[in-house]
């Protein structure tokens, strides 16, 4: 999968500019965060763990994705979609992103791990739907 780093969208602009400086993702260097699956785990009823490589900021780190099927039902466009959760825990000093400020009480104001929560759905064919 690949993700256009610039594509960042918190709903806060001022936020957004400063995630996609050099302070963080620095998408004039690196444009693309891309997440390359290798294989796939039992992990449970409707649930998988997704082992693979995370490539951000210009690091490529082993990264596991808890993964859960969460239904499969008709679109509105005629096809069939299955609907899947992915979660996992980054840790920003494994992709060099170690900005941070210090607050007036003398503690970090960002912490270092990142959640990750996908929401994920699977359309069956070879055709994308036309709207």
């Amino acid at each position: 999968a690949v993700i256009r780093a610039a594509s960042i969208d918190t709903g806060n602009t001022l936020r957004d500019q400063h995630l996609t400086s050099a302070d963080f993702l620095d998408t004039e260097h690196h444009p693309e965060i891309t997440y390359r699956s290798t294989h796939l785990t039992p992990a449970g009823a409707d649930r998988w763990t997704l082992h693979g490589d995370l490539t951000m900021h210009g690091a490529t780190r082993p990264v596991d994705l808890d993964l859960a099927y969460l239904g499969t039902g008709a679109d509105p466009w005629g096809g069939t979609r299955a609907a899947f959760r992915a979660t996992t825990e980054l840790s920003r000093d494994d992709f060099a992103m170690n900005y941070n400020q210090i607050l007036q009480a003398g503690i970090a104001a960002i912490g270092t791990t990142l959640k990750v929560e996908l929401d994920i759905q699977a359309v069956q064919g070879t055709t994308l739907p036309t709207t």
